[in-house]
This record gives C-alpha cells, sequence and structure tokens, in this order.
C-alpha cells in the first residue's frame, strides 16, 4: 500500500520543501518521481540487501555522507533538516529515521540533490531530472532512465492537478 502521488507532494513534498526554503515546482517534481521511480512512493521501503530504505532508497552511506560533507558545512540548513527528525528516534537510530519519517527522508533526499546542484533546480526537461536521478539516486541495477521518465509520465497527471490547487 502507498500514498498517491497527490497526497504525497501536498502532505510531504511541498511543506517540507518550504519548511527548508527550498521550494521550486521542478525540485518538487524531482523528489515525487525519485520516491515513483525508488519504491512506488513507498509500495517497499527498505531493499533486501539493507542498500537503502525509505521511499527514496537513501543508503546509509549517502545518509551519512550528506550530513558530513554538506550539511555540517550549512548550519542553518542542517538545523531545519534535524527539524525535520524525530526528537528521540533520530538520537538512537538515525537511518531508522528514513524509513518511518516521511518529511525527514524527503528533507535528505532534497540535501543530496541540493549537495550536487547547489541550488534546488527551477526547470527541468523530464530527461534532466532522470539524468540527475540516475546520477545521484539510481542504487539499483533493475531500474533505469526508462523506468524513471515511466514513474514521471504517471505521477505528471496527479502532480499538475495538484499544483491548481
Amino acid at each position: 500500500m502507498g500514498i498517491t502521488a497527490g497526497e504525497f507532494v501536498t502532505y510531504v513534498i511541498r511543506p517540507t520543501l518550504q519548511q527548508l526554503n527550498l521550494y521550486t515546482e521542478s525540485f518538487e517534481k524531482l523528489l515525487l518521481v525519485t520516491a515513483a521511480a525508488e519504491t512506488g512512493i513507498g509500495l517497499h521501503i527498505a531493499r533486501a540487501d539493507q542498500s537503502g530504505m525509505g521511499v527514496y532508497m537513501i543508503s546509509p552511506q549517502q545518509h551519512r555522507q550528506v550530513w558530513d560533507q554538506f550539511l555540517a558545512f550549512d548550519p542553518e540548513l542542517a538545523s531545519k533538516v534535524r527539524g525535520c527528525a524525530s526528537q528521540q528516534e533520530f538520537l538512537a537510530s538515525p537511518d531508522q529515521e528514513l524509513a518511518f519519517n516521511l518529511s525527514y527522508s524527503t528533507a535528505i533526499a532534497a540535501a543530496i540533490y541540493l549537495q550536487a546542484l547547489g541550488t534546488p533546480c527551477s526547470s527541468a526537461s523530464p530527461l534532466q531530472l532522470a539524468k540527475l536521478w540516475q546520477l545521484h539516486f539510481k542504487q539499483s541495477a533493475s531500474i533505469g532512465t526508462e523506468d524513471f521518465l515511466r514513474a514521471f509520465e504517471q505521477v505528471a497527471a496527479s502532480s499538475m492537478s495538484i499544483e491548481s490547487n
């Protein structure tokens, strides 16, 4: 059972990006389609080989790397990202936060892209978004650019109807 694209945008991605002061329509779409391509927006939240978890399939290594090599050098953004995490559970098991906290995993996914891009993408074609995903998220050999583009087509109608709200 997954969450619908529209609900995921309305209740998770958009508010998280707004809280981080990173909202752009293209960045929102990039995160939505990343979640759709990686997990069908939550149809599964962990890989059997433990290489990734949560709706974005972020690996523990990616999680540590974005904190150590990016967020550590941007205290304001780091504080906002940490604000998305739960109080107690984050301290006990930060990687588990990726699996059950949609806002936190969205903030980390945004930070991974932001580290690579420097700024939130403001306009991009579906193919450009697919290339960004392939460079920074694609961990499974079983999914490719075509899967990302298919996911983009599937969620485009949902997100377009959300944008008018």
